[in-house]
């Protein structure tokens, strides 16, 4: 898929890095910007204007700026430590679908159709679902020596593949602050820029991970507890999920309990 195309009915998600901090600001017009220091970024990563976010946005969101009291480039490099090992397994078992111990597109597509049957959501609505899952399929699956997409990753691949992208701050810098806005739509499908419980659940569904689980990290991202997980503390989250690898960080069960 060369170009993935994200936008909102009343709501645009303008993201722009700044050198301190990372700003997510959200605006009331009917496409989604993306800003960046060059029009080349916004080409070279598949980010445009275009098609329509399938719902309608419930609450007012406007002028929310995200900021972060961690950066990515302040966690230290990884070290590929046993516990952080330990979590990027229990990413890549919940992001393997079918189980067949290889990352591919297909899975993407599983897992997308899984959360829009959970959410009982019509085709249309589907198809979004499913593409932002395949925009994220691109940062999980290496290229090959031509700059070609692989068409399938294994776990020993995906694990190296992710060591070499985080330990790079500057890729990171800019990694994150395209990751976390994409990663936070696939679980926010109704466009309202919050997380509900129910759309979280969705999630952990469609990652066969059991939804009993899906309330205890909720609770924990929930920090401010107004019942939905805000950009913000989903990106705190995330953060320190992908980059810390403290044992005990109250972030460690993200996607659910760690697998052995």
């Amino acid at each position: 898929m060369s170009r993935i195309i994200i936008a909102f009915r009343g709501i645009a998600r303008v993201l722009q890095p700044t050198e301190s901090r990372l700003t997510i600001r959200f605006q009331p017009v009917r496409r989604l910007q993306v800003i960046y220091s060059s029009q080349t970024w916004i080409t070279r990563n598949g980010l445009g204007l275009g098609s329509q976010r399938f719902s309608q946005p419930k609450r007012e969101v406007v002028n929310r700026p995200l900021g972060l009291k961690k950066m990515p480039v302040e966690y230290p490099p990884l070290t590929g430590s046993e516990h952080w090992t330990r979590k990027m397994r229990t990413v890549f078992r919940a992001l393997d679908s079918n189980n067949d111990g290889r990352l591919s597109s297909e899975d993407m597509i599983l897992s997308g159709k899984r959360a829009a049957q959970y959410l009982g959501l019509n085709e249309d609505q589907t198809e979004a679902i499913v593409k932002l899952r395949l925009h994220i399929c691109k940062t999980a699956i290496e290229k090959n020596p031509k700059g070609e997409m692989a068409e399938e990753v294994s776990f020993d691949a995906f694990i190296q593949n992710r060591i070499l992208a985080f330990n790079d701050m500057k890729a990171r810098q800019e990694l994150f602050s395209r990751v976390i806005p994409v990663e936070f739509n696939t679980m926010d499908t109704d466009g309202d820029g919050k997380i509900s419980p129910k759309e979280h659940a969705a999630y952990f569904h469609s990652l066969n991970i059991p939804t009993e689980h899906s309330k205890k990290i909720f609770d924990v991202m929930d920090t401010n507890k107004n019942g939905y997980i805000s950009v913000k503390e989903f990106g705190e989250g995330h953060l320190d999920f992908w980059l810390g690898e403290d044992p005990n960080s109250k972030y460690n069960e993200f996607l659910g309990p760690l697998v052995d």
